[in-house]
């Protein structure tokens, strides 16, 4: 069930338009129980026997003007919204009071909202069918010019009425069809934000982001001498293996469950993030070199001794690391050089290594 659809089953629920609140909207359109003897009058002289004619020169006003020709260009959609007008005209101030009375001309609106019919076009048609209805009244055999009046001033109420009630549903449906647009582009916004922070499959940060803090972090470094912080590339050993052993798909199994046991090892603090392939790049902030160092020794020992699982294949991986020190007057592209040529060196003399740069 749309929430379109439900909003319709219990609209009138939704205003609160309880026996009171109904009152008060009697009260403030000046509607009064005096009203019921002129709108009977006004059905037995007027809508009974004349809701035909009214229909057609109602849709011949419509057929009129361009603006909402285009709503109802359909022969069969002519004939339905006949159809249900004509309903609605033979009701027209009748048991006004009722919870169905209000429950109807609440729909009414919903109905014009879900098919984008403009406000300005709306308030026409129901200016337009008051007019006809005083036409007719006109022409009736009600003589007594009081009497008239009186059906004058009972149109225009009833007529007020229904705008009202079909009116504020209109507004709700356009109102929470805004909502629901400006919550799905808060949505794609925080999706797209997420798409850009973090790696889509391991969900580590992604290489943009976490270059982006380290340049941040690094100019608080330049602003605060005391601060200390260290940057560590980690590149995954004869990774390449994995892949022509087992596949893609259980090379992405084993980066994915990577990220997730450096991520265990570290601090909330800290940042990691995916440098590029099997490359990642972590920062330890307020940490020197010895803590870094064992940090990066710990995360490098816990992958060794760890067996990644990739569908039925049960695979061991070790990880060189390579460590650099944040200095005065270091760019991110400094100190990620220098971790990138520890890297090297712990790569090429063995693999499994921690080596500080």
């Amino acid at each position: 069930m749309s929430d379109n659809s439900q909003i319709i089953k219990r609209i009138s629920q939704v205003f609160g338009y309880t026996e009171q609140a109904r009152e008060q909207r009697l009260d403030i359109m000046g509607i009064n129980p005096g009203d019921s003897p002129v709108i009977k009058l006004i059905h037995q002289h007027i809508i009974v026997p004349h809701h035909p004619a009214i229909m057609d020169e109602f849709y011949d006003f419509l057929y009129s003007h361009k603006p909402t020709r285009r709503f109802i260009r359909d022969r069969e959609v002519v004939a339905r919204l006949k159809k249900t007008q004509t309903e609605y005209l033979l009701s027209f101030g009748i048991d006004y009071d009722s919870d169905d009375y209000f429950e109807y001309r609440l729909r009414v609106g919903l109905a014009h909202s879900r098919i984008g019919l403009p406000m300005s076009l709306y308030m026409a048609a129901y200016s337009e069918l008051q007019t006809i209805l005083l036409s007719y009244l006109s022409k009736s055999d009600i003589e007594d010019d009081e009497l008239q009046l009186k059906c004058v001033d009972v149109i225009g109420k009833f007529i007020l009425l229904d705008m009202s009630l079909a009116t504020d549903a209109y507004n709700l449906l356009q109102t929470k069809n805004l909502t629901d647009s400006i919550d799905q582009l808060q949505s794609d916004k925080q999706e797209l934000k997420d798409q850009l922070i973090h790696d889509t499959l391991t969900n580590a940060y992604s290489r943009s982001y976490v270059m982006e803090v380290l340049g941040k972090r690094l100019t608080e470094l330049q602003r605060d001498s005391s601060k200390q912080m260290a940057v560590a590339l980690l590149d995954l050993d004869k990774f390449k293996n994995v892949n022509d052993t087992y596949g893609h798909q259980a090379g992405d199994q084993v980066l994915i469950s990577l990220s997730e046991t450096v991520i265990s090892c570290i601090r909330q603090q800290d940042i990691f993030g995916r440098y590029g392939g099997e490359e990642f790049l972590l920062i330890l902030v307020e940490m020197n070199r010895d803590k870094a160092f064992d940090l990066a020794e710990r995360i490098r020992t816990t992958i060794a001794s760890k067996t990644f699982t990739a569908g039925k294949h049960e695979i061991k991986l070790t990880v060189s690391i390579g460590l650099s020190v944040a200095h005065q007057g270091d760019t991110k592209e400094a100190i990620v050089e220098r971790a990138d040529k520890a890297l090297y060196q712990a790569k090429s003399s063995g693999r499994n290594k921690t080596v500080p740069g």
